[in-house]
């Protein structure tokens, strides 16, 4: 799938950079729009905008295309089975 290719792309020395990892998966996912607003007034499509869509709409284009993963571990960092396990 083309968002496993991104994320090893966009991976370093086991480091995923998760704002190229999801600046690469919008510009993959998002084609166009219609009727996009922000705060009240519209926001014409361009390919430059993507990274100016309200922070709703790229959570909720992000989830659909299986990259909200790539948002959660850029807030938390990765996960380390290592160091959390059930019960420790």
């Amino acid at each position: 799938m083309k968002r496993g290719f991104i994320i090893k792309k966009n991976t370093k020395r086991g480091f995923p950079d998760w704002p190229a990892i999801t600046k690469e998966i919008m510009d993959y996912i998002v084609l166009g729009w219609d009727n996009v607003q922000d705060d009240g007034k519209v926001l014409p499509f361009d390919p430059e905008s993507i990274a100016g869509l309200p922070d709703d709409v790229n959570l909720d284009l992000l989830d659909l295309s299986g990259g909200a993963l790539a948002l959660e571990q850029k807030e938390t960092g990765p996960k380390n089975s290592k160091t959390s396990s059930p019960g420790s």
